[in-house]
């Protein structure tokens, strides 16, 4: 495995597999792994395979891998936010001649 895991209950079950399937699935999202977005890769990366491990181990809607399924659905949700606003944003980001006008002013 790449990156490493800190769930108590779902880390000693992650295997390559997952980790495999959470990469594909992540890149498939339009998400890179570069120099600059390498931590907020790894981050979406963690939070995928912890989804794809609850959403397969649970099996009734209020149990532990359920409610883990909707922690890591969040987590997952504001990493991308994240990766969105410092990385996708960034990049657009001051090319108006208006906004380096007013930076200096």
């Amino acid at each position: 495995m790449i990156y490493p895991y800190f769930d108590a209950i779902l880390s000693p079950q992650v295997t390559d597999d997952y980790e495999t399937r959470a990469i594909a699935d992540v890149n498939s999202l339009g998400y890179t792994n570069t120099t600059d977005t390498a931590y907020l890769y790894q981050q979406l990366v963690i939070f995928k395979v912890y989804q794809m491990m609850a959403l397969e181990l649970s099996s009734e809607s209020n149990d532990i891998y359920a409610q883990k399924l909707t922690h890591y659905r969040k987590e997952f949700d504001a990493i991308a936010t994240q990766y969105k606003t410092q990385v996708v944003t960034p990049a657009t980001a001051g090319t108006s001649a208006k906004s380096i006008a007013w930076g200096r002013g």
